[in-house]
């Protein structure tokens, strides 16, 4: 959550088209990390049944909510106070959380098992589907390829 909050005010400090560019970027790589660290918290915290199930639905239903409110209430900001106050808002909303998240929400003890190279890339080797990600990331670029 840090890293997405300093990458999205960073857009909003950005003074040229390809500084805005590279922060966006940054901003898409903490995504990538932010929202499969969220389903892991959301599994190892919630015990399994009616309330896991509740955490994800929420989680699922967050994101299209927020892109469609975000959408309609930036287009509004954009006309009234400019572009950049997006960015501030969201990233200082987003570092807000951050804190307040590392302060109040329960700390979770993983597993504790420390693994030598060897185990870990026994484990690597024979636990990770490697040809279906292989496969499903050649098929994503591929499709990402054809749409752009």
């Amino acid at each position: 959550m840090f890293v997405l909050g300093i990458s999205i005010l960073a857009c909003g400090f950005a003074q040229t088209g390809i500084q805005l560019v590279v922060f966006r970027a940054f901003q898409g790589i903490a995504l990538a990390m932010h929202i499969p660290a969220s389903v892991s918290i959301i599994a190892n915290a919630v015990p399994a049944g009616r309330a896991r199930n509740v955490g994800f639905s929420c989680l699922g239903l967050s994101q299209p909510l927020g892109f469609s409110f975000g959408m309609v209430l930036s287009g509004i900001m954009i006309e009234r106070i400019g572009w950049r106050s997006g960015f501030y808002l969201c990233g200082a909303g987003i570092l807000t959380n951050a804190i307040l998240s590392a302060i109040y929400l329960p700390k979770i003890n993983g597993e504790t098992e420390s693994l030598s190279k060897q185990d870990l890339a026994k484990k690597l080797w024979s636990e990770v589907d490697w040809v279906g990600g292989i496969i499903a990331g050649s098929g994503l670029a591929l499709l990402s390829y054809i749409f752009a």
